[in-house]
């Protein structure tokens, strides 16, 4: 089992309006702007390799494909503390994309990297996008950062709430202020299918976040692979 050599706390965010407020108040309470927050949903856990095992072939097989031993050992955590090291760090996520463009979502553009699993009705689905590299977002699957990203932010104002979108806003707040997001060999499960598309909700918060960023879209960020890290 893997054991930082750093205290570790956790804090249940409970019921929000806003993700960002909540992620922002998060980073005031704790007042440690070197801190490492780690933000997840609370429908996600780590995948491990006994959890693998009991998977069906037909999701093992593609799996493996893709996979090494890397993303379900330690490497992710010293992954993350390479790119700690970098001045210009941003977020880190599991999955994301070098590219947005207005009216689609992250995974409905190109240049697409990392990997969830997803939990359905009909089974656990593989959802591998790409090798891990930079991003220009990361979904707020979850979203790692130093405290710092989030209190150097612009003030949050008016907020009236947005469940979806909110990831995607403060990536390209960071990448604004010239810092760089990332996916990392984090594997986890989500408990759920993902965002649908075609919800009313989801559609407002798409024409929010593309009124909020209009004259930032599209946007490209240059393909870079994590060092040493060959998925």
């Amino acid at each position: 089992m893997l054991e930082p050599a750093v205290s570790v706390s956790a804090m249940r965010l409970g019921i929000v309006n806003s993700l960002r407020v909540a992620y922002y108040n998060a980073a005031r309470l704790i007042d440690n702007r070197d801190a490492i927050l780690l933000f997840a949903h609370q429908d996600v856990v780590p995948v491990t390799s006994e959890m693998l095992g009991e998977l069906p072939i037909e999701v093992r097989t593609p799996l493996r494909q893709y996979v090494s031993k890397q993303s379900l050992g330690p490497i992710w955590w010293q992954t993350l503390q390479q790119l700690l090291t970098r001045e210009d760090f941003g977020f880190a996520g599991v999955a994301g994309s070098r590219e947005m463009t207005a009216g689609k979502a992250w995974w409905q553009n190109q240049a697409l990297s990392g990997m969830v699993m997803h939990r359905r009705e009909e089974g656990i689905r593989v959802n591998a996008y790409g090798p891990w590299t930079r991003a220009l977002v990361v979904d707020g699957l979850c979203m790692i950062c130093r405290a710092s990203t989030l209190l150097d932010m612009p003030p949050v104002r008016g907020d009236q709430g947005h469940f979806h979108f909110y990831d995607m806003d403060l990536c390209l707040n960071a990448h604004a202020r010239g810092l760089s997001n990332w996916t990392i060999p984090l594997m986890l499960l989500h408990d759920s299918g993902g965002a649908a598309t075609t919800d009313s909700n989801w559609q407002k918060d798409r024409e929010w976040f593309e009124n909020k960023h209009s004259t930032h879209l599209p946007t490209t960020v240059p393909e870079q692979s994590l060092p040493g890290l060959t998925p």
